[in-house]
């Protein structure tokens, strides 16, 4: 099964990678899934096996946040909020040059072609959505909450606004030159004082300082 499975990892990768190359280079709009399929080099039906939306080809990466999320709350250090492990979960980001938390020419190019086509644009908000959700349940798994609990839904939402804020102003930075640590130092005190009135509003309910899940 393990062979198995990472056989399917490598095809999935090798039709987004040529997909994103596609992308990229024509516009998501100009670009058919049969122009896929042969730059894959795979059938059009094996295209929407792994990939049942056109959108995913080039937002393929949601299972990897949604993880991030779930453990920055649920595998977060002995005595530390929910709150400051989504902050770590930044900082380790920013460290690693991870495509979350990072501004290249290529990132840039990236979101360029995402708003270019209002397709990909609503598919952005849905995916964001599903983050969000897994984020409320991880916060409501740690403090032993229902998951259908409004609060942690709430939380989840304003965590996730407070990262887009930060990533907003950071985009905007380096669209005006700035580089380097300047700019990584820039994110995350943007998403430290963004999750602020969160961290607040966290202390008030169940949430504030949940225990994380016993490792």
């Amino acid at each position: 099964m393990g062979v198995r499975e990472d056989k399917k990892a490598e095809a999935r990768q090798v039709i987004s990678n040529a997909a994103t190359a596609l992308f990229l280079k024509k516009g998501f709009d100009a670009v058919s899934v049969a122009e896929v399929a042969v730059a894959a080099n795979v059938s059009k039906m094996t295209v929407f096996n792994y990939f049942p939306r056109k959108e995913d080809l080039l937002m393929d990466r949601n299972e990897e946040a949604c993880a991030l999320v779930r453990s920055a709350v649920l595998d977060r250090e002995k005595g530390q909020s929910s709150v400051d492990g989504y902050f770590g979960l930044a900082q380790r980001l920013v460290a690693e040059s991870h495509p979350f938390a990072k501004w290249t020419p290529a990132t840039e190019h990236f979101f360029g072609t995402i708003q270019q086509s209002p397709a990909l644009v609503a598919r952005g908000r849905e995916l964001r959505e599903l983050v969000e959700a897994e984020l409320a349940a991880a916060l409501a798994e740690a403090a032993a909450i229902p998951a259908a609990d409004p609060t942690a839904y709430v939380l989840a939402v304003s965590m996730v606004a407070a990262w887009r804020t930060a990533h907003v102003t950071a985009t905007a930075a380096y669209r005006t030159g700035k580089r380097g640590a300047a700019l990584s130092d820039l994110f995350l005190q943007a998403l430290k004082e963004a999750l602020e009135p969160v961290r607040r509003a966290a202390r008030r309910t169940p949430y504030g300082n949940g225990p994380a899940r016993p490792k």
